[in-house]
């Protein structure tokens, strides 16, 4: 490695420009990270993992991830003209719709354009990964049943998860002989 600023950016530079497209806020977790847990009947655990496995923003999560993450989900039932999203406005849950019907509205320099999605559909993908704004509105257009998972939990259900792997697999790494005097 040469030391001139003309051959290599300097490494703040690399870490900044690298994941300057990345808006998600950083999540404080524990290893014994123990998330909220709302009640609900088997067929509707089902029907929640079901939905998970076939969200794009999921197909990483473990089978323990996915069962902490169904566990997590809080039932809401509302009525019609319900405000769910707001265009440009991060939103605070991701929602799986499980009966009725939801209006999508997208507001575009003075035109608005909207189309209906019902059960099964899911939203707010984009709210767990990033903190960007939202590209629609959401209104429930009829009394709606939903599943709804804050952003917060979801995410650190997933860290958690992550680092309680690791922290395992460093607690068997410190049992090799040859291994045991390493810093982490």
């Amino acid at each position: 490695y040469l030391e001139s600023p003309y051959l290599y950016p300097k490494k703040e530079e690399v870490v900044r420009s690298r994941h300057s497209n990345i808006f998600a806020e950083q999540v404080s977790v524990h290893v014994n990270y123990v998330p909220p847990v709302f009640p609900k009947t088997q067929e509707d655990a089902r029907f929640i993992n079901e939905m998970l496995v076939r969200d794009s923003v999921f197909t990483h999560a473990t089978e323990n991830e996915r069962k902490e993450l169904v566990n997590s989900f809080e039932k809401v039932s509302t009525p019609p003209k319900t405000e769910l999203t707001r265009q440009g406005k991060i939103a605070d849950f991701y929602y799986i719709i499980h009966s009725g019907v939801v209006r999508v509205v997208a507001q575009d320099e003075g035109t608005s354009n909207s189309y209906y999605v019902m059960a099964p559909m899911s939203f707010g993908n984009k709210t767990l990964m990033y903190d960007c704004p939202d590209t629609f509105s959401r209104f429930t257009h009829t009394d709606c049943v939903l599943w709804r998972i804050d952003r917060c939990t979801a995410r650190r259900v997933i860290a958690s998860k992550a680092l309680q792997s690791e922290y395992h697999t460093k607690e068997l790494l410190r049992r090799v002989p040859f291994l045991a005097d390493l810093d982490d």
